[in-house]
């Protein structure tokens, strides 16, 4: 990680008069440029981005899957290399849906392209397992905290898609889209909606 200065993102926004509506800022480490070809001796690069943002409006998605096992080696780590993710909104395009979810070799259900699942049935909060090969990402992990202030259980599950119960509501998460609820998933719709 290259020296970081939170300063920099105060003139940044200052510069760009960004102080209200809603905005984008991307904060991204790269490689860098050393020769060295192991990580621990390499120093990044900073580079951000600032944009304004007009987020889509909130209406209940229409889910397609998939039709390929999805396995990254770096599943984990946010990263810039989304040529994957990208592929996956493809497909939903081509499906005619708002996105794709994503499914393990053995059909357990992980992620949406560039978001996080969960589902509520009751008092319990399900949400794919983080020991499988996706992005746990931020607004997932903000949700399991308030989930477990309002006193529902969390259940991290290797769920297959045949099994999700259909009576549950279900949402996607993202950092940017927020909270979005879900109406179907391929051909099954959601009681819970």
């Amino acid at each position: 990680m290259p020296p970081f200065d939170p300063q920099i993102v105060s003139e940044l926004i200052s510069l760009n008069k960004a102080e209200k509506g809603v905005w984008r800022l991307k904060i991204i480490v790269t490689g860098g440029d050393a020769p060295e070809l192991f990580l621990p001796e390499r120093e990044g690069r900073l580079v951000m981005l600032l944009g304004a943002y007009n987020p889509p409006p909130c209406k209940p998605l229409k889910l397609g899957i998939f039709p390929h096992p999805f396995h990254l080696c770096h599943a984990h780590f946010k990263s810039l290399a989304h040529l994957n993710r990208l592929y996956v909104t493809q497909e939903a395009r081509r499906q005619g849906v708002d996105d794709c979810i994503t499914l393990t070799e053995s059909g357990i259900v992980l992620e949406a392209s560039f978001g996080n699942l969960f589902w509520t049935v009751g008092k319990t909060f399900y949400t794919p397992s983080p020991e499988l090969p996706l992005y746990f990402g931020v607004t997932i992990e903000q949700m399991v905290l308030q989930a477990k202030e309002e006193g529902y259980e969390i259940v991290y599950t290797k769920t297959p898609l045949e099994k999700l119960p259909q009576k549950a509501h279900y949402y996607r998460t993202g950092s940017m889209a927020g909270v979005v609820p879900i109406a179907s998933i391929g051909s099954i719709y959601f009681a819970g909606l």
